[in-house]
């Protein structure tokens, strides 16, 4: 197979650079984020699209449908997720102090915004960016060392939806494309990483 055929496939070899936002505002005039914060080394993230589909029929036959995308479940596994981050992502309690967190059964997860990117089997990284979900508690496994090491790593389920100023739920660029190289390059360090314009 050549190069060109691998190119269109989109094979992806990797994943990096697990990021989080919180989103400070979302209305008809804006949605805002705060300064994007890194999650450990990525290891693995799993996206999971919920979608609605209707169809109209007449005359005895379908003569139209529509699809729509109604919710995004999202799962993400890394080397390391801090209790400060945990607490800031599950809404719970932590004093930076002692280093103590605490959670209540009343906490309130914040809507956030994730990045991350997937390097691409041929070169560059698409780039992914959800902008509004909240994550929910994980069952934690953890047991003995035995004769063959097993370690497990942190990770996180989220759902996300769209946001209410645009309706949009997720962008995506690649860095391959010489006209996405400036949205890229600010993918971690802009409200959103998103063009001003068309």
């Amino acid at each position: 197979m050549s190069e060109t055929q691998v190119q269109k496939l989109g094979v992806k070899d990797g994943l990096k650079n697990v990021y989080y936002a919180l989103l400070t505002k979302d209305d008809n005039t804006g949605a805002t984020y705060g300064t994007p914060k890194k999650l450990g080394h990525a290891r693995k993230a799993t996206i999971t699209k919920e979608t609605e589909t209707v169809t109209i029929y007449g005359d005895n036959a379908a003569v139209a449908t529509k699809t729509r995308l109604k919710s995004l479940g999202l799962s993400v596994e890394t080397t390391d997720i801090p209790l400060e981050d945990q607490a800031i992502l599950l809404g719970h309690s932590y004093n930076s102090t002692t280093g103590l967190m605490i959670a209540k059964g009343d906490d309130a997860p914040p809507y956030v915004a994730l990045f991350f990117e997937a390097t691409n089997f041929t070169g560059g990284s698409t780039f992914y960016k959800f902008f509004k979900g909240k994550f929910t508690e994980t069952n934690e496994d953890v047991s003995t060392q035995e004769e063959n090491m097993q370690p497990t790593s942190p990770s996180l389920d989220g759902n996300f939806i769209a946001r209410e100023y645009d309706n949009a739920f997720y962008s995506k660029a690649d860095s391959s494309n010489s006209k996405s190289v400036t949205i890229t390059n600010a993918w971690y360090t802009t409200t959103g990483g998103e063009p001003n314009s068309d």
